[in-house]
């Protein structure tokens, strides 16, 4: 758990840590949560899975700190309505990839990965 500062607020949760991401996100409910303000605005070309379209679409950018333990990291994120949508109701699983199998996270794997059709 990290907790996120802002100049008011703090709120307490869990990251997505993706070191090759070119970009940091935040979502606006959290944007609203620590009452922070735009620092500038950001134009980037979205691509997405299996597109070779991109779209082009304007983010306000926000400055907030990062706390866990004994360290403390400032960063700037992009503000997104949404990071990821919910995963649907009627995930099941019952095969889960062997490497991922003891591996300690922050949420149960079975609430993630699906069985493949054609296993």
């Amino acid at each position: 758990m990290v907790v996120a500062c802002g100049h008011m607020n703090t709120s307490r949760g869990r990251i997505l840590v993706d070191t090759r991401s070119q970009k940091t996100f935040v979502t606006q409910q959290l944007k609203r949560k620590l009452k922070l303000e735009p620092i500038k605005r950001e134009t980037l070309d979205i691509n997405t899975f299996g597109t070779t379209e991109s779209t082009t679409k304007a983010y306000d950018v926000v400055s907030l700190s990062l706390k866990a333990e004994n360290e403390k990291l400032a960063i700037t994120a992009l503000v997104t309505p949404t990071i990821c949508p919910p995963l649907s109701n009627n995930t099941q699983a019952t095969n889960h990839p062997t490497e991922f199998r003891n591996l300690k996270i922050a949420d149960p794997v079975k609430l993630y990965f699906k069985s493949c059709p054609n296993q």
